[in-house]
């Protein structure tokens, strides 16, 4: 039989108290709104650096970006099979997963003139329209 990491039991009150520290207050909108935010200027900043150092490698080194891609699936998988861990993976995440993406963005723009600005565009206008509907609390 499979472990299913989202089941009946995942959300229930009794497997928060389980898996929460000892001391451990509930989550707020306004942590939640702060602490994305926080991930996302991590992230941009991770992507500054990674679209500054993939000017130097270029396209050849295809084997680094899929060992990168790797370990943001492991890592998504470890923060969701152990809760506890999720803050500090999320933190290692939003950096790997900047790095990979201005990385990556850097040489689509070089095939590719104006693509990766839209698509910052488009998904930086998706993030806070996201985020603002969760902020009044449409979602």
């Amino acid at each position: 039989m499979s472990n299913q990491v989202l089941n009946d039991q995942t959300f229930s009150p009794a497997r928060s108290r389980e898996l929460a520290p000892e001391g451990a207050r509930p989550m707020t909108y306004g942590a939640v709104i702060v602490r994305a935010l926080f991930l996302l200027i991590l992230t941009a900043i991770a992507a500054t650096v990674g679209w500054n150092v993939a000017g130097d490698v270029g396209p050849r080194s295809g084997l680094w970006f899929f060992l990168g891609y790797m370990l943001l699936i492991a890592l998504t998988f470890a923060a969701a099979a152990n809760p506890r861990l999720a803050a500090i993976a999320g933190i290692f995440y939003a950096l790997l997963m900047g790095v990979w993406m201005g990385s990556i963005s850097r040489i689509y723009d070089a095939y590719y003139d104006g693509i990766v600005l839209q698509a910052i565009l488009a998904s930086l206008a998706t993030f806070v329209a996201c985020l603002l509907l969760y902020a009044f609390r449409v979602v």
